[in-house]
């Protein structure tokens, strides 16, 4: 993460409290029990020029958030 440059981690799912308790204080962006409920707080923290990975499971249903992100993506650019 370190090596990364991860400026924060946002995590979705209910078996990930653990992670996030690990992570430095500075580095955590929240944790949510879905992706629907993550999604309005990401687009909030997110500014145009900002690099994203998502990364995990699709039965959490990260897909929705990668959707989001493009979509929104594509009304900056207009």
């Amino acid at each position: 993460m370190v090596a990364a440059q991860v400026d924060r981690v946002f995590l979705v799912g209910t078996e990930v409290a653990a992670l996030h308790d690990a992570l430095p204080e500075a580095k955590r962006g929240g944790v949510w029990p879905t992706a629907d409920a993550a999604i309005p707080k990401l687009l909030s923290f997110l500014r145009p020029g900002d690099v994203v990975t998502v990364k995990g499971s699709r039965a959490v249903g990260l897909g929705r958030i990668v959707e989001r992100l493009r979509a929104e993506s594509t009304q900056l650019e207009t």
